[in-house]
């Protein structure tokens, strides 16, 4: 595993509803990994953590994802919170295992070639 990042993205095919739908993906930097889990990470008065998972994986999903289908709703753009909270809970479930565990290295295994 090398030292440096280097942002490859690479080709992830999502299979949904007799779909094939192809998306561009590179995994995170672990700078980039903290700033996302910062953005998701809050405190309360009393100091209890508040993490807000829901943010956590549209963060990453707009960080990690560079290339969309040309098929809407994507239609080769970028993704935006308003396309991702407007997905059926079934496609945002495959989107959701793009993204590693919070805490975790910051490779995706379907990203990195090991599901």
């Amino acid at each position: 595993m090398p030292i440096v990042y280097d942002g490859v993205p690479k080709e992830v095919e999502i299979l949904f509803e007799g779909q094939k739908l192809v998306f561009k993906v590179r995994n995170l930097s672990w700078s980039a990994m903290n700033q996302i889990l910062s953005k998701c990470s809050s405190f309360t008065q009393d100091k209890k953590a508040i993490f807000d998972l829901d943010l956590y994986y549209r963060e990453a999903l707009i960080a990690m994802v560079v290339g969309t289908p040309t098929t809407p709703p994507f239609n080769g753009g970028p993704l935006t919170h308003a396309l991702l909270v407007s997905l059926s809970p079934e496609f945002g479930s495959k989107l959701e295992e793009l993204v590693p565990l919070p805490g975790a290295t910051g490779q995706s295994p379907f990203v990195s070639g090991q599901p």
